[in-house]
């Protein structure tokens, strides 16, 4: 059984550097024979089809198609290195030529991944801005859209891409392509069943105001809960995880543009939250909880009026940027969100206009059908204790929901997980302190401090709980034993 065990000693992470050359090149006739090694130029090309139609890239606002319906003017180019997607003002853009075809060369490191996003810069409005990602799919359905492309063994030939009501895929199916990469297949198809987050890339596209500056940033949390008597000297199966029901949505803003914190907290300015169905928001109190839904927005300068013991903050700033005016809103919602879109409109001067727009369909972490399974990894924990439960290591070993038999299975080969994991941690908190350690494939958790489970002598050595927790594409998960 493979195991991760965790030191709470630092580690510097080692720097990724990546660099990104573009050529255009002619469609060529089909795909290259030639052997590729990691860090040779790959060439990817291929043709819009059904659904997908090119529109010239004008002034932004003026009369072109929605691409909502497929209009597009040229592709993201967005590397993703170790669960990262690179995107900024300088993301690249290729062109599509005005027949459909494109074709280009991308040079990327060894194990980078690539996200190629459909987008129309002529967009007037923010649903207009990006179609969706080029992917390949399986026959059970799913589609691979983050793309191994470091280790890819040739030239990627995508042959039309088409547009459904499931995404945007090739021509070709996954397990027809499925010798272009390096990877297995059946690495592939856990990526394609677990890539579904990185979706989320789309609206950190779609929310970047290049001109301005002003970028919006949304990112979701999902709990689950455990005992630690279930993990101590024993590996906690991964059927006894309690997900807390509802879930957890922030907003951060960065150089917000014509408002400010200042203005909204002063009440000159206000911002509309228009969910995709009824949200009733979470209350620790007896007053009744609030409600709001498509057709009764949410207006921020009501919600700062609700009782306390409704679940939603306004806080000036954004956690990383000092002085640009930036602030966080962030609310619990009772319900499991589903899909649709979230709008968020500036009202200012009597005048409503769109400041972002994010696509939730890839935020639920459970399979649709009756099994209702968790569709990421799910964390095994072994918390070693001696006769008087002291702490001696922490170890997880972690599991994966295979669709096709039905039931977890542990995870052995790692190429996925590593390729769609960050931000990993394990923490121990007590009354006073806590240990924690973000792990990059470290050997062993030997805590820095004394802990105990239970029966501690002093408090600031008991243990209140260990958690185990990651990030995929913003979305972050949290699996807490008590």
């Amino acid at each position: 059984m493979k195991k991760y065990y965790f030191t709470s000693a630092f580690f510097p992470g080692m720097a990724c550097m990546l660099f990104l050359s573009v050529f255009i090149t002619g469609c060529g006739p089909g795909v290259s024979t030639s052997e590729r090694h990691p860090g040779d130029p790959i060439t990817i090309s291929g043709k819009l089809g059904v659904g997908l139609y090119v529109v010239q890239n004008v002034a932004r606002g003026t009369a072109a198609g929605r691409s909502i319906a497929g209009a597009v003017s040229g592709i993201a180019s967005i590397p993703v290195i170790a669960g990262s997607a690179s995107i900024g003002p300088d993301t690249e853009l290729l062109p599509v030529l005005p027949d459909g075809s494109f074709s280009a060369t991308l040079q990327p490191e060894a194990d980078a991944s690539w996200l190629l996003l459909l987008v129309n810069e002529s967009y007037a409005t923010l649903d207009e801005k990006a179609a969706g990602f080029i992917s390949f799919r399986d026959q059970s359905g799913v589609d691979l859209s983050l793309l191994p492309l470091g280790n890819a063994k040739r030239d990627l030939e995508f042959g039309d891409i088409s547009s459904d009501i499931s995404g945007i895929s090739s021509e070709y199916s996954l397990a027809s392509q499925a010798d272009t990469f390096a990877e297995s297949f059946a690495t592939l198809l856990e990526t394609a069943y677990r890539d579904n987050l990185f979706k989320h890339a789309k609206n950190l596209y779609v929310n970047l105001e290049a001109t301005s500056g002003q970028w919006i940033k949304e990112r979701t949390r999902c709990y689950a809960t455990g005992l630690t008597a279930q993990a101590e000297n024993s590996s906690l199966p991964v059927d006894a995880w309690e997900f807390t029901p509802g879930f957890n949505m922030r907003i951060d803003a960065f150089y917000p543009a014509g408002h400010s914190y200042a203005s909204l907290d002063s009440g000159s300015d206000d911002i509309e939250i228009v969910p995709p169905e009824v949200i009733t928001l979470k209350t620790y109190t007896l007053d009744p909880p609030f409600v709001f839904s498509p057709e009764s927005p949410l207006l921020l300068s009501v919600a700062r009026t609700l009782p306390a013991g409704n679940s939603i903050w306004f806080i000036s700033g954004n956690g990383e940027i000092d002085g640009d005016g930036g602030y966080t809103i962030e609310f619990d919602g009772n319900e499991n969100l589903g899909n649709g879109l979230w709008l968020f409109n500036l009202l200012k001067g009597g005048v409503r206009s769109e400041l972002a727009l994010f696509d939730v369909q890839s935020i639920d972490p459970f399979t649709a059908d009756d099994d209702r399974a968790f569709l990421y990894y799910l964390p095994s924990i072994n918390i070693a204790t001696d006769n008087a439960s002291k702490i001696l290591s922490v170890s997880v070993s972690w599991f994966a929901w295979d669709p096709l038999a039905g039931a977890y299975r542990e995870v052995i080969d790692f190429t996925a997980f590593d390729a769609l994991i960050q931000n990993y941690t394990i923490e121990i908190m007590g009354t006073t302190y806590n240990d924690e350690v973000s792990v990059n494939n470290l050997a062993l958790f030997i805590p820095m401090r004394i802990w105990y489970l239970r029966d501690a002598t002093f408090d600031n050595t008991r243990v209140e709980w260990v958690r185990v927790r990651y990030t995929i594409s913003g979305v972050e998960y949290f699996f807490t034993l008590y």
